[in-house]
């Protein structure tokens, strides 16, 4: 029997692998909003998500952004 790797926060790769990781829903979503979709990443959890424009504006002038660039270790701010 093969073991199954498990890779929790505080891994190195575990960034990494959350950066390649697409919502389950990503196509239903996709189709719902018509083509106009965005993925964006939780500031809290680091996993990626469906946004529809409204949601990637707020995402982005709400300061949720800035917080993930925080998080990350990025000093760039968005700029509106």
């Amino acid at each position: 029997m093969e073991e199954s790797i498990l890779i929790y926060p505080g891994d190195p790769e575990f960034e990494g692998i959350l950066g390649t990781v697409l919502p389950l829903d990503w196509r239903k979503t996709a189709w719902q909003f018509c083509g106009d979709f965005n993925f964006i990443v939780d500031s809290q959890s680091g996993l990626m998500r469906v946004a529809n424009f409204e949601e990637t504006r707020e995402y982005l002038e709400g300061g949720e952004y800035d917080e993930r660039l925080n998080n990350i270790g990025d000093s760039e701010e968005w700029v509106h």
